[in-house]
C-alpha cells in the first residue's frame, strides 16, 4: 500500500494516496448504471476518507461524467459544492432520480426474497444472492435481515448440517461457515477410496480421503488404508479368456477365507481382474440348492490349468498327447 502524501482537488486537506483506482467514466445509459454504482459504493466504502471528505468524493463524482451523464449532473453537482456542508448523499440520490431503474430494484428485490440454493453449489448461490441483494439496494439493510433471508434460501441439507451451529451476528461470517460445511458435505460424498502411487506397479496403496487434512475442516475419523487388486500373475496368458468352473458355496467361503482368488483359487489373484471368465450354473440357477453344494467336488489349480490347456488344443485341431 502507498503512503506517499498527496492533496485533494480543492487544496483543502492532505490525504494519503487512495487504494482503488479512480471512478470509471459514465456516459448516462441507464443499462452501465447499476454497475457503475457498485463501483462508485466500493470507491467511497474502501477511499471514502482518502478521497478528502464529502468535497473530494462529490468532485470525485464530477470527474467521472462525460457526455450526456455530465450534461445532466453538472448544475447539480455545482449547486452541492457551492453549499457549506455539501454532502455526497444527495449526489446519490439525484443520480439514481435520473439513471436508475425503479422497477428494476424492486424486481431485484422480488427474485432476492424467491431465490433458493436448490442443487446448486453454495458459491453458485450466494453470488446470485449477493448480487440481487446489491441491486435491490441492500447494502444498507440491518444485518439480522440478511442473515434470516440467506438461512431461509439455503438448501434443506445445508440447513439440517448447521442446526447446532451458533448463528454468527454478521453476515460475512454466516457465509463463512455454510461454506466451510458445504465443502464437508461434498467431501464426505466423495469416493471413500482413492489410489495414490507410492511404489512400484502392484503395489499401489487405496487411502481414505478422509485422511486427508484439509485447513479449516471439521475433525473426521480415519480409517486405515486398504491394498489395491494385486498385480498380473505368470500364468495369467494361459487361462486369459476361459471360463472357470463352478464351485460349492464352502468352496467359495473357503477361498474367500483364505484371501485366494474367488474364481479360479489362486493366491495373488483377484476377481476384479482375473483372466477366467464367470462361472455358468450348471443347473442353469444362480444358487446351487443344497444337495447340489454337498455333492459337488471343486476343481483344484491344476485341473484349471489343465483345462484350459486342453481348450486351446481342441480349438486348434491338434489330438491332445495321451
Amino acid at each position: 500500500m502507498a503512503t506517499a502524501m498527496e492533496i485533494d482537488p480543492f487544496g483543502t486537506t492532505s490525504i494519503t494516496r487512495q487504494i482503488l483506482p479512480p471512478l470509471p467514466q459514465f456516459s448516462g445509459q441507464k443499462s452501465e448504471y447499476p454497475a457503475w454504482k457498485n463501483t462508485l459504493l466500493a470507491k467511497l466504502r474502501v477511499d471514502g476518507i482518502r478521497m478528502g471528505g464529502e468535497v473530494g468524493q462529490i468532485a470525485a463524482v464530477m470527474l467521472a461524467m462525460k457526455g450526456d451523464a455530465a450534461k445532466l449532473t453538472n448544475h447539480t453537482i455545482n449547486l452541492e459544492l457551492s453549499k457549506e456542508f455539501p454532502s455526497i448523499d444527495v449526489i446519490k440520490a439525484y443520480l439514481d432520480s435520473i439513471f436508475a431503474d425503479p422497477e428494476r430494484q424492486r424486481r431485484a428485490h422480488d427474485e432476492w426474497t424467491r431465490l433458493r440454493q436448490g442443487r446448486s453449489t453454495f458459491d453458485a448461490f450466494y453470488a446470485d444472492f449477493e448480487r440481487l441483494m446489491v441491486e435491490a439496494g441492500g447494502n444498507a439493510w440491518a444485518e439480522d435481515i440478511k442473515i434470516r433471508a440467506l438461512q431461509n434460501a439455503v438448501s434443506a441439507e445445508l440447513s439440517q448440517a448447521t442446526l447446532s451451529v451458533e448463528t454468527p451476528s454478521n453476515l460475512r461470517d454466516l457465509v463463512r461457515v455454510y461454506r466451510r460445511v458445504w465443502e464437508n458435505l461434498q467431501r464426505s460424498k466423495a469416493p471413500r477410496f482413492i489410489y495414490v502411487d507410492q511404489g512400484p506397479p502392484g503395489q499401489q496403496q487405496q487411502v481414505d480421503p478422509m485422511d486427508i487434512d484439509v485447513p479449516g475442516s471439521f475433525p473426521v475419523a480415519r480409517k486405515p488404508a486398504r491394498q489395491a487388486p494385486p498385480g498380473p500373475l505368470p500364468d495369467d496368458a494361459q487361462l486369459q479368456g476361459k471360463r472357470a468352473k463352478w464351485c460349492s458355496r464352502e468352496e467359495f467361503d473357503r477361498r474367500r477365507a483364505a484371501g485366494a482368488c474367488t474364481r479360479c483359487g489362486r493366491i495373488g489373484c483377484h476377481t476384479r481382474r482375473c483372466p477366467l471368465l464367470p462361472a455358468a450354473n450348471p443347473n442353469g440357477r444362480r444358487v446351487l440348492p443344497p444337495a447340489a453344494q454337498s455333492n459337488y467336488i471343486a476343481p483344484s489349480l491344476d485341473d484349471v490349468v489343465e483345462d484350459a490347456l486342453k481348450e486351446d488344443t481342441l480349438d486348434s485341431g491338434k489330438v491332445p498327447a495321451q
